[in-house]
C-alpha cells in the first residue's frame, strides 16, 4: 500500500537527493511512529504526542528549514527521538515491519534497507 501521494513523493525525492541515508532513517522512524499512532493499543495521550511529532516532521514550516544542510533535519529528528522515547513501550515489531514494507513499496528495496529499522 502506497500512502504517499504525488506532492509528497516529489518533496521527498528532492530531499532524498540531499540527505540520502539520513532521510531513509528519519522516514522509517516516522512511519514506525505513524503505525504506532494508528494502533488501537496505544493510549490516547501517546497518540496525541505522536500526532504532534508526526505533524511537525512532515510540515514544511520548521524552526530550522529542512533545506539547510545537516541542521535542517536536526530539529525534526529531535522531535522524533523524543516521541519515540515517550511511546517506546507501545512500538512493536509489527509497526517496524509495516514501516519497512511501506518504504520498500514507495521508494524501493535499496532505500528501505538503508533505513536500518532493526536498530530502532
Amino acid at each position: 500500500m502506497n500512502i504517499l501521494c504525488c506532492p509528497f513523493r516529489m518533496y521527498f525525492s528532492f530531499l532524498k537527493f540531499f540527505y540520502g541515508k539520513i532521510l531513509s532513517i528519519a522516514l522509517s522512524r516516522a512511519l514506525t511512529l505513524f503505525y504506532c499512532f494508528t494502533d488501537w493499543n496505544t493510549p490516547i495521550g501517546k497518540k496525541i504526542l505522536l500526532l504532534f511529532a508526526l505533524g511537525y516532521f512532515f510540515s514544511p514550516l520548521d524552526f530550522i528549514p529542512d533545506l539547510i544542510p545537516f541542521m535542517g533535519m536536526g530539529d525534526d529528528v529531535g522531535i522524533m527521538v523524543y516521541a519515540k522515547k515517550a511511546a517506546n513501550m507501545y512500538i512493536s515489531q509489527h509497526h517496524k515491519d509495516r514501516a519497512y514494507e511501506t518504504l520498500k513499496n514507495s521508494f524501493g528495496e535499496k532505500f528501505a534497507k538503508k533505513s536500518n529499522l532493526l536498530s530502532f
